[in-house]
């Protein structure tokens, strides 16, 4: 018997719109409606071919996503607070030196996390950096304290941390394509990008009978959004000095978002949690490679789809955005539910409001009065005096 139960759910945890699965299978979207809800019988042969597809579009198999780079520009002087706090490691564990790096001041360094700090009244404040094995160390530490690099991220955006460059390396062990076929279709014109610029440095280049392999940028380094595609498996082979097919990853898909791009990944990425699926998606808003059909017609790359899989839309438009209310709950009930909920528990049986305590001793910013004031709005008139929060039906003090 067939579970179409299954279609829908399938298509709800891959984020795919019920419009776009339609038009792939050029069904109307009032029959996969029909067909999602038990209303109208499912064909054995179409349940089949969705159910490929959704497996197809689930594909994880082989690609592994890190991140690679991180920098963050947090707003303050205080440098152990921020080590403690938000890195949630011991400042006594690192080191100072004076640095001239990006401008800074100061550099605190344990084990490649850096963390730099400004002269008082310079307002770039704090910088973190952490470089492609500060990452891994970091992740280290991350494993230890039990969190991932979500909870770090929603640290940062809690104390408002901006995210001044982002990258995410996507490791494809099994090859899903060939770069000397992108290359070919670079030059046969069978892709569409947004990128201005791009260009191919070819394999020809041979050091110990090795090629160093095909490497493809898109953007410019000093792009917003830069991607580098190239064959890891022959650089690993040439700095080792190995054979190539002992190097079990092949092919290293780099994303580098710079500024306003970075901090808007980094949001969608709270809010998507999944790191893979969210740099895809940045990917394939970026460029399609195409193939021809028998009758000559272009359609989308099988193995670029397959390698894609199912993806989100990701906002990096650069407009201003109100602070949602919603994100900062999304975030609360991810970040912090156990820790509260132990508080809780804690201070009941103890015949104590340790939440209470703390929530009455907390005196908003106003960049969080206003979120609190654009979110009662929506609902209800609200009154600004004096930098109080009125409710104007009871004449209630809010905030």
């Amino acid at each position: 018997m067939i579970e179409v139960r299954n279609l829908k759910d399938l298509r709800l945890k891959l984020g795919l719109k019920q419009v776009d699965v339609a038009n792939t299978f050029q069904l109307s979207k009032t029959y996969l409606s029909l067909i999602e809800n038990g209303k109208k019988k499912c064909p054995d042969d179409l349940y089949k071919e969705l159910m490929e597809y959704y497996n197809t579009m689930n594909q994880t198999e082989g690609l592994e996503a890190i991140f690679d780079y991180v920098r963050i520009r947090i707003p303050s002087h205080d440098v152990k607070r921020v080590v403690e706090d938000v890195l949630l490691m011991d400042f006594e564990s690192f080191y100072e030196k004076p640095t001239g790096l990006f401008g800074y001041r100061l550099m605190y360094e344990y084990d490649n996390i850096r963390v730099l700090l400004s002269k008082k009244g310079d307002d770039r404040g704090i910088l973190i950096e952490l470089s492609g094995q500060g990452c891994r160390n970091y992740e280290y530490i991350l494993n230890e304290l039990d969190q991932q690099w979500l909870d770090f991220f929603g640290r940062c955006l809690f104390v408002d941390g901006v995210m001044k460059r982002i990258d995410i390396a996507i490791d494809d062990y099994i090859e899903y394509f060939s770069l000397d076929t992108v290359a070919k279709k670079i030059r046969t014109e069978l892709f569409d990008t947004n990128f201005k610029k791009y260009r191919v440095v070819g394999s020809g280049n041979v050091v110990d009978g090795v090629s160093e392999g095909t490497t493809i940028y898109f953007g410019t380094r000093n792009s917003l959004v830069y991607f580098c595609f190239y064959q890891k498996n022959h650089e690993i082979a040439n700095r080792e000095k190995i054979p190539i097919e002992e190097v079990e990853v092949k092919n290293r898909y780099e994303v580098r978002l710079h500024d306003e791009k970075a901090h808007k990944f980094i949001e969608h990425y709270m809010e998507d949690t999944f790191l893979l699926r969210s740099a895809r998606s940045v990917i394939s808003q970026q460029i399609c490679f195409f193939e021809k059909t028998r009758t000559g017609d272009l359609k989308k790359w099988s193995k670029w789809e397959r390698f894609l899989g199912a993806t989100k839309y990701v906002d990096l438009s650069m407009k201003v955005v109100k602070p949602s209310f919603y994100r900062k709950l999304n975030w609360l009930a991810y970040t912090c539910l156990q820790t509260i909920k132990v508080v809780q528990l804690g201070g009941e049986q103890e015949g104590f409001d340790y939440l209470g305590k703390l929530l009455n001793d907390v005196e908003l910013n106003e960049k969080n009065k206003k979120v609190l004031e654009w979110h009662l709005a929506e609902n209800m008139e609200v009154l600004s005096d004096n930098g109080r929060l009125i409710a104007k039906e009871t004449g209630e003090i809010i905030c």
